[in-house]
């Protein structure tokens, strides 16, 4: 009886230790050689990813800073229109926002939310196939939503994931087969991606911190908002990871 405890036990350390070791492998594969080791630093720092070579970074910022106003004054009794109004008026508010939006600025696609969030299967390939992104902008999304699946789930801090992103930004910045609209939509949404990433993995858990499918949630709001503008593509993300949390 003592042996087969023992031989239980050990298979525990190993599965533990094999567990770890592919996670730690993720992080390693995507640190070494990481071109931007001064942002990953600013990361581990617990300061912000910026991303200055993306045209697109303050998009990231802006949702950062509207869900850390949010949820600092939380309301679980709000419904969806609530939600949207409550953000509309942070935004109004918002110096940075109505620099570049705006100060009378309205959300107009509710409905494009609505219809994300009763998604109920195979939403990423829903909303790309019938977005207005070129059909190789539409193919280097699916790529990046799949390789942020894997990487978030097997990483145990952000710094691989954030690698992650900056190198992807970077392919597309000096690709010239996206479009000016490709690349806002695609920039836009990995500027979200890593400043949602950061604070999912920055802190524990609770109820007010992005998890995987509200975060994917999240960041498909933002190619559907991006269909009329890029600040609704700001909200409607903001909207649908709030609504899916």
């Amino acid at each position: 009886m003592k042996s087969f405890c023992l031989c239980i036990i050990s298979l525990f350390f190993l599965y533990s230790c094999s567990e770890t070791s592919e996670s730690t492998g993720v992080e390693e594969q995507y640190l070494s050689s990481f071109p931007y080791s001064n942002k990953l630093a600013d990361s581990i720092n617990d300061l912000l990813p910026h991303n200055p070579a993306n045209s697109y970074d303050y998009v990231g910022q802006l949702h950062y800073e509207f869900y850390q106003d949010y949820y600092a004054q939380l309301d679980d009794s709000l419904s969806l229109s609530q939600v949207s109004s409550k953000i509309e008026l942070l935004a109004n508010r918002h110096a940075e926002f109505s620099s570049y939006f705006g100060s009378t600025y309205r959300f107009t696609q509710l409905e494009g939310v609505i219809s994300l969030l009763s998604c109920e299967s195979s939403c990423v390939e829903a909303v790309l196939s019938t977005s207005s992104l070129s059909l190789v902008a539409q193919e280097k999304m699916r790529i990046f939503f799949s390789d942020f699946d894997v990487i978030f789930e097997k990483s145990i801090t952000s710094d691989a994931l954030l690698q992650y992103i900056f190198i992807f930004e970077n392919e597309v910045i000096q690709s010239p087969d996206f479009t000016a609209f490709d690349k806002s939509v695609i920039l836009s949404t990995t500027s979200i991606a890593r400043f949602s990433t950061y604070e999912s993995k920055r802190r524990p858990k609770k109820n007010s911190d992005p998890e995987w499918d509200s975060l994917i949630t999240n960041l498909l709001g933002t190619v559907v908002g991006a269909e009329h503008s890029i600040a609704d593509s700001l909200v409607a993300s903001l909207i649908c990871g709030i609504q899916s949390n």
